[in-house]
């Protein structure tokens, strides 16, 4: 018996101590005071001249798949879960070009191009659009047309769309720069994993699409 309650201390200061850190990070974020830490190593692989921040902070909090078939239903995308309520942050620099901030998502109908629920595309200044879905709410003032810079906070990691019936997470879509309304390409063209894992790593890579 003693065992056991013992057990259920220390789970339950371990949560008490994993809340209070994200909780702690959002705060931070939407009081301005949260800093991003890169490395500061840019060019490498594909020499970019952009800056680039995981998409979800902080990272260590997160856990995603995305490097090939197999990782994700369909098409190349990456799921990243996370802590509910963590911010989502802008890539790199650019405009946001599309944004759904209801969860028209009905399970009945089950409609593709509503899935994402609470969901933006951000354009790049680097000719790449950046897609996340899922989100659980905006900070104020942001909309379409909204300029960002890379690493300002956009909102939080939720459950909306399709995603209310799994873990916390947010999907992240690269592709080409087509028209909003083209959700089939806005999902993703090719697979995040390793866009991620350098960004992870302060590396600035600026990721190739298809021709």
């Amino acid at each position: 018996m003693g065992s056991i309650l013992c057990l259920i201390l220390v789970l339950l200061f371990a949560y008490t101590f994993y809340t209070i850190g994200y909780n702690t990070c959002a705060k931070d974020y939407a009081e301005g005071k949260r800093i991003i830490k890169l490395s500061g190593r840019k060019g490498g692989r594909g020499k970019a001249s952009h800056t680039y921040y995981f998409p979800v902070q902080p990272p260590e909090y997160c856990n995603y798949t995305a490097h090939g078939p197999g990782d994700h239903n369909g098409y190349p995308a990456a799921d990243i879960f996370a802590p509910f309520g963590i911010p989502v942050i802008a890539v790199t620099d650019g405009t946001i070009e599309w944004i759904s901030t209801e969860d028209r998502w009905n399970p009945r109908q089950d409609d593709p191009a509503t899935r994402g629920g609470l969901a933006f595309a951000l354009r790049g200044d680097d000719g790449v659009r950046y897609y996340m879905a899922h989100l659980s709410r905006f900070v104020p003032g942001i909309r379409r047309g909204t300029r960002l810079k890379g690493g300002q906070l956009i909102g939080y990691v939720g459950k909306s769309g399709d995603a209310r019936f799994t873990p916390p997470h947010v999907l992240l879509g690269i592709s080409a720069l087509t028209t909003p309304d083209d959700w089939k390409t806005m999902r993703g063209q090719v697979w995040p994993g390793p866009y991620l894992d350098a960004w992870k790593n302060g590396e600035m890579l600026t990721p190739e699409l298809p021709p």
